[in-house]
């Protein structure tokens, strides 16, 4: 996520990363998933404010706030991600705060919330 990217080049680096990192994937459905997400993952972009609302820019812009919704559908079952965006002079910002990913971090926050 950067100036000057658009919708091409955001999909070209997800599937470029999920490939580069499909090795490392331990379980059959994480395997399925990474998989259903290079062949044909959804890849959901749109904007966010008034300049935006909804659509997407055929390019990016410093100022530019967009939400970036990456799923796949594994047996049946619909898992995405969702984060808000601000695209800055030097990259971005990931304005929502972050979500676990991985198994340990996830028990961990479901256990605080049992409390």
């Amino acid at each position: 996520m950067k100036e000057g990217a658009g919708r091409r080049d955001i999909i070209k680096a997800g599937v470029t990363y999920v490939n580069e990192h499909h090795g490392g994937v331990k379980t059959a459905a994480g395997q399925k998933a990474a998989e259903q997400i290079a062949t044909n993952g959804q890849w959901p972009l749109h904007g966010l404010g008034l300049d935006m609302a909804e659509g997407f820019p055929r390019v990016l812009h410093a100022g530019n706030v967009i939400c970036f919704e990456p799923g796949v559908e594994v047996d049946g079952q619909m898992l995405f991600v969702e984060d808000t965006i601000l695209i800055t002079v030097n990259g971005h910002e990931i304005l929502n705060p972050p979500l676990p990913y991985w198994a340990g971090d996830i028990e961990r926050e479901l256990a605080k919330r049992r409390k």
